[in-house]
């Protein structure tokens, strides 16, 4: 994902910089934490989750693609807003050209209509801006 120009462009949504701290302080995982707490060793636990923790690749976020559309939620209570907020910081350092879209719903509401429906337009409108449907269109 992160080799200068494997793709054209990307579109993800919602990322948290620390998968281990979405886990163990989100207030909707709060019951899973219980279950872990006790049960692993947190270093233990923090690497292996490092593996797929965007925090993690926060260097390598310099080689996405120049049209890059990141969509947040405004409020997460899986990720946690501090969690959701260190991960945009990355990114806006790493990136300040990419689209950084935060949308004013929670993380359990981001993927629900009617909300999922103006998330996806506005996806929909940005890769056709940044594909080559938009010339073959032309032709």
């Amino acid at each position: 994902m992160f080799a200068p120009g494997l793709f054209d462009f990307g579109v993800f949504h919602m990322a948290a910089n620390n998968f281990t701290d979405a886990v163990m302080k989100g207030i909707r995982t709060e019951a899973i934490a219980e279950k872990i707490e006790g049960n692993i060793d947190m270093n233990l636990f923090n690497t292996m989750w490092s593996t797929i923790s965007p925090g993690s690749y926060g260097a390598n976020l310099k080689n996405l693609p120049a049209k890059t559309r990141i969509v947040q939620a405004e409020y997460d209570f899986v990720f946690g807003p501090k969690n959701v907020d260190d991960i945009n910081f990355i990114i806006k350092k790493n990136r300040p050209d990419i689209e950084l879209d935060t949308e004013n719903v929670g993380h359990s509401t981001f993927g629900r209509f009617p909300f999922s429906i103006s998330i996806t337009l506005e996806d929909i409108k940005f890769i056709y801006a940044n594909t080559l449907m938009k010339e073959d269109k032309k032709g």
